[in-house]
């Protein structure tokens, strides 16, 4: 039997949804090259975790970006008219609600574990799993929430 081909990192990150044109395949710090940003040999488990990582970290900065302007104008909860966003938080009761805040997104962070490989499993020719790697079933960026039926 003639042996599969060695896993190319950067040919399977082309293959993934999120590439366009004009820029095509963009990866500047190398995370998909055959040596990986960490000098070990990247798997697939482990550029799925690439993409997993960039579309949540796009989606944060999405929120901030849209956060800020409208914050200037409007505030759901406080009047806080007088003060720019950036300061906001602290000329309100906010400071007492940055504990809610972080808990929730530590529940968002504690179920996005159940995405990854359980680093003390095998590989189908025994070799220990790589950490930091999600499962070959996880569609990035699925965080098994749609209220709207979206999907």
């Amino acid at each position: 039997p003639v042996a599969p081909p060695p896993f190319d990192p950067k040919a399977f990150a082309q293959t993934l949804p999120g590439i366009t044109a004009p820029f095509g395949f963009f990866d500047p710090a190398g995370f998909c090259s055959s040596d990986g940003a960490s000098n070990e040999q990247v798997s697939e488990g482990k550029v799925r975790f690439y993409r997993e990582v960039e579309l949540k970290h796009g989606r944060v900065a999405m929120l901030a970006a849209l956060g800020f302007p409208v914050a200037e104008q409007f505030h759901p909860l406080f009047a806080t008219d007088d003060a720019p966003s950036f300061s906001a938080f602290q000329q309100t009761p906010l400071q007492t609600f940055w504990p809610v805040v972080v808990g929730v997104i530590a529940v968002i962070e504690v179920f996005s574990v159940f995405t990854f490989e359980n680093p003390a499993s095998r590989d189908a020719d025994g070799n220990p799993a790589q950490p930091w790697t999600i499962k070959k079933d996880h569609v990035a960026g699925d965080l098994g929430f749609d209220p709207l039926g979206l999907k």
